[in-house]
């Protein structure tokens, strides 16, 4: 008799929590990516830059941070986007040769950026690559008067990330981005012209609203 109550009971518990548990998990399911987000992100990066006169490559290594905006489209299983974003760079080197010391500084970047992931509950894990557009600047000491000029770099940006859904509206991010911003010539009409490239990749958290 007790085993039968005890299977009667269990029964019962099994019906009212099934209803609950389909809500939680159709709950847990039921992020809807598809629309526009805008947000911030902070970071830190690490890499290297070549200046021609120099006999090897520095270090670079700074603090970053900016904004970024773009939309997704959720396709049930994947979700496919496109991102945009700047950063305001404090990647910075110094180096000295000899009698000479070239600083290089990234002064921002910009990427433009698909974006393609696959949903997993609230979390959606992505690969994401594009163009980067970068600003430096150059400062040569030790070499005739100083000289100092900045310049444009285009290049290619690739990584990947992971995104979390904390509300409808609301997601935070981690992610990991390599950037290559292709040689540049940096020239003034009264020195000669160098050459310089940046390589270096970054680590970044950030948080989007989507609208």
């Amino acid at each position: 008799m007790l085993k039968v109550i005890s299977t009667v009971a269990l029964l019962s518990l099994a019906s009212v929590a099934a209803p609950y548990a389909q809500d939680t998990t159709i709950a847990q399911s039921s992020v809807d990516w598809t629309g526009f987000y805008a947000g911030a992100h902070a970071g830190y990066g690490w890499g290297t830059v070549t200046v021609e006169i120099l006999p090897e490559s520095g270090d670079l290594l700074g603090a970053l941070g900016g904004f970024q905006a773009g939309y997704n489209y959720d396709l049930g299983t994947f979700v496919l986007g496109a991102e945009a974003d700047v950063s305001f760079s404090g990647l910075l080197n110094e180096k000295v040769d000899g009698g000479l010391t070239a600083v290089t500084k990234v002064e921002n970047v910009a990427t433009f950026r698909a974006r393609v992931g696959v949903k997993a509950d609230r979390f959606l894990p992505y690969l994401t690559a594009g163009l980067a557009v970068g600003n430096a600047s150059l400062g040569i000491r030790g070499l005739g008067p100083d000289y100092e000029a900045s310049q444009t770099h285009l290049g290619w940006v690739a990584g990947a990330g992971v995104e979390y859904a904390v509300s409808d509206t609301v997601s935070v991010r981690g992610e990991y981005l390599h950037t290559n911003l292709a040689t540049a010539t940096y020239g003034a009409p009264a020195l000669a012209s160098f050459e310089a490239n940046h390589n270096f990749g970054a680590l970044r958290v950030g948080i989007s609203f989507r609208f």
